[in-house]
């Protein structure tokens, strides 16, 4: 009789074990997915957040001291900073980084301390099974919304900077070429090429990996070789390079007005830059 009471109080054990084992289990369509999604979007809207702060900080600063310093600033000490701007513009810190936000967020954050638990003598506490997960709602986050619209502006800037390049590169194709044994190859760089025609905003330097220039029809004398020094400087310099990088950071970076102004003044201390070397 004892030994059938024994047996019949370690199945009954060994079911409740099951049971609660049992429990453990995640049910499917937890909105787990959902909520990963969501803290992938906080986090990079953070990251671009971060950016933008920076990034405004320096460019206010550049601005600055171009007004400050005028013409003692010189133009290759301008283009460097507007290579910090842009560089910290377009590159994430790491999270690990102190000077990231969520480095700095950890800075002022308490130290938690787990509270004590007393337990009376003879008392063992049973295990805490837990419930059923949260079902995630059907609605559309905000930060959803917020990266929809930021990523939609964004491509249709890039669409409209690439179709722009597009048009330029078609009309620098209609140029004429000009062969190599011309003597107005002699101030241009051997990466770049050289054409002749007219085409609006002539005389001017297109590509960057093999540079074109293209000629108004009609130039001689002292203007010619001004405007071939000028652009063969532009051509070995690959300053269509800034222009890249700069469509980049407006198609990032669209809703922060202190970059709007940046391509204008990035343009004309580049042409001071060509001017004075």
């Amino acid at each position: 009789m004892l030994l059938f009471l024994e047996r019949k109080s370690n199945q009954k054990e060994l079911s409740s074990a099951t049971a609660v084992g049992s429990t453990v289990a995640l049910p499917h369509g937890d909105g787990t997915p959902s909520i990963i999604g969501n803290c992938y979007g906080v986090y990079f809207m953070t990251q671009l957040l971060q950016n933008a702060a920076y990034g405004t900080v320096l460019i206010l600063a550049v601005v600055i001291l171009r007004r400050v310093l005028k013409d003692r600033l010189l133009p290759g000490a301008r283009l460097a900073l507007w290579a910090v701007c842009l560089f910290r513009l377009l590159t994430p810190a790491a999270p690990e980084s102190v000077f990231s936000l969520w480095g700095l967020s950890r800075l002022f954050e308490q130290p938690k301390q787990a509270a004590p638990v007393s337990y009376t003598a003879g008392y063992v506490p049973a295990p805490s099974v837990p419930g059923p997960a949260p079902q995630a709602g059907p609605g559309i986050s905000w930060e959803t919304v917020l990266l929809a619209v930021w990523l939609v502006v964004g491509v249709v800037l890039a669409a409209r900077y690439l179709l722009a390049w597009t048009r330029t590169r078609r009309a620098v194709s209609c140029a004429i070429p000009l062969d190599r044994s011309d003597e107005r190859y002699t101030p241009l760089p051997k990466c770049a090429r050289l054409r002749e025609g007219p085409m609006e905003g002539a005389p001017l330097t297109f590509g960057a990996v093999r540079p074109t220039v293209v000629l108004s029809p009609g130039l001689d004398g002292a203007e010619l070789d001004c405007v071939l020094a000028h652009e063969g400087v532009h051509a070995r310099r690959r300053d269509n390079l800034w222009h890249y990088a700069m469509a980049l950071a407006l198609a990032v970076h669209w809703w922060n007005p202190t970059v709007w102004p940046m391509p204008r003044l990035l343009r004309r201390d580049t042409e001071l830059s060509c001017d004075r070397a």
